[in-house]
């Protein structure tokens, strides 16, 4: 049994490796300004796929790198329009990330940028009236207890664990932090912000990469984090994608979370749901893989936690998930977990020869 474990999580990895070779052609993006950065623990590592997208190096990373942030930031966006023809909403939300970027950038420690996730985190706790979301989603008393008690376990390190799983090409959790920390220390947190979705024709981009699947609100049709946020007594979302910038992408996803929670727990029998309610600590990655897999497959991500509440939660969710990509989210999701619970120090300490 243990050796089948091992075996399903090596096809995962191959899997989301292989998954990121699509390529769309060439871009010409424009210069801006070029700065020398030190690469810390990424020195010596090789990079390929967004990896190298992102950080300007393909190849095995040297000790500095000479690059230009806001080429890199076009490079990504153009690739992207490379891929499919743009919208014309495409366009306008190209060219204003690309301005909004070049014209500020705040560089922030990891640690300061898991500080502002769970900044948001809080909000959304402090101003969620929970009656009218449980009248939203139709549950009962017992079962908007379940959610209540789940979304306050969420942080804003999980958060993040799952953002990395958006935009990150594998379930290499260290590096996945290692380029994250670098990005945010160095090219500034609003870079991560305004990466695009590369493989969608949407105008989807931002550490959690939403659609308006995910989120939106036109005052008639309520989606995803909108439907979850319309329980808020303050601090609503905007009704599109397209306006979730910055730090309030944290809340988005925070929200669109609570949304997964609560249209899973609605479809749960007694059993099921009192199996939930004593959802031991060890089973803490399990509810954040199940929200970043109900991220990229909602309906498989529900079968698999249904089925995962039947056997007891005595396996890891991911191995209960039986559709290939949704099964990649949530085994990024454990590995980006556990990378950022054993970075000891994520207060800058990856840069200590700067």
């Amino acid at each position: 049994m243990r050796y089948f474990f091992l075996v399903l999580a090596m096809l995962v990895v191959n899997s989301e490796a292989s998954a990121q070779k699509k390529s769309c052609g060439s871009v010409r993006p424009t210069s801006d300004k070029s700065g020398t950065f030190t690469s810390g623990n990424l020195e010596g590592r090789n990079l390929a796929d967004l990896y190298a997208a992102y950080i300007g190096v393909r190849g095995q990373v040297p000790s500095r790198i000479t690059v230009d942030p806001g080429r890199q930031l076009d490079s990504l966006w153009l690739a992207k329009m490379a891929c499919f023809k743009p919208s014309a909403v495409v366009k306008v939300v190209h060219r204003e990330l690309l301005a909004t970027y070049r014209g500020k950038r705040t560089n922030v420690t990891i640690d300061e940028f898991i500080s502002e996730a769970e900044t948001e985190v809080r909000l959304v706790r402090k101003e969620m009236n929970w009656k009218k979301l449980g009248q939203i989603y139709g549950l009962s008393d017992t079962k908007l207890g379940l959610v209540k008690m789940l979304a306050n376990q969420i942080s804003g390190k999980d958060l993040v664990a799952y953002g990395m799983t958006e935009i990150m090409p594998s379930a290499d959790g260290e590096l996945n932090v290692q380029v994250l920390e670098f990005l945010v220390r160095n090219y500034g947190k609003e870079f991560v912000y305004s990466i695009p979705a590369r493989h969608d024709r949407y105008a989807s981009f931002g550490f959690y990469q939403f659609t308006s699947l995910a989120l939106y609100d036109d005052g008639k049709r309520k989606e995803g984090a909108s439907r979850a946020g319309s329980a808020l007594s303050n601090g609503k979302l905007p009704g599109s994608a397209m306006h979730i910038r910055g730090k309030f992408q944290h809340r988005a996803a925070y929200l669109f979370g609570i949304h997964n929670i609560a249209s899973l727990v609605r479809r749960l029998s007694s059993v099921q749901t009192s199996r939930f309610l004593r959802l031991p600590e060890r089973n803490h990655d399990d509810l954040i893989q199940f929200i970043a897999a109900a991220h990229n497959g909602p309906v498989e991500a529900y079968r698999a936690a249904r089925r995962w509440l039947d056997a007891g939660m005595k396996y890891e969710y991911y191995i209960s998930v039986s559709n290939g990509s949704v099964r990649r989210y949530a085994f990024k999701t454990k590995a980006n977990l556990a990378a950022l619970r054993n970075s000891k120090k994520l207060n800058g300490s990856l840069y200590g020869r700067r």
